[in-house]
């Protein structure tokens, strides 16, 4: 099957975690110049534009995304047990300098870089009214 994906993948080997909308925790899974994977144990549904905190060199940054996809799957933990994760796929929208940096850091922790991943398309697309309303009318609480 022929790859379809913009740009290579970063598979995280490291824990890095991140959080989504300030307050749900994620594992960052894997990272590319246009978006990341992500694992958590609160489901994270697709909607409009939220913020992803990640970690940077002098404290967290905001980085605007898309969650696209998400879906439920059973992990082998540590202990031989099954548990239930989210895996959601977010889509890079806006990217101002701080989370460029942040983003090229954590690329470089799992040896890559930004221009082997190409062009940064969040650098380019901002999030529309609708999918901030579609968003924030997914919501659980």
């Amino acid at each position: 099957m022929r790859e379809r994906r913009r740009s290579p993948r970063y598979q995280a080997d490291l824990e890095i975690y991140a959080r989504i909308k300030s307050s749900i925790p994620v594992r960052i899974v894997d990272v590319s110049s246009n978006g990341m994977m992500v694992e958590s144990s609160s489901a994270v549904p697709p909607a409009g534009a939220c913020d992803l905190w990640v970690p940077g060199d002098n404290g967290d940054v905001k980085l605007r995304v898309r969650v696209q996809r998400s879906r439920a799957q059973f992990v082998n933990g540590v202990n031989g047990g099954r548990g239930l994760v989210y895996r959601s796929g977010l889509e890079f929208l806006e990217m101002d300098e701080p989370a460029r940096t942040a983003l090229e850091s954590i690329l470089r922790q799992l040896g890559g870089t930004l221009e082997e991943c190409g062009p940064v398309a969040a650098s380019v697309s901002a999030a529309s009214d609708e999918d901030q309303r579609a968003f924030l009318a997914s919501e659980v609480v």
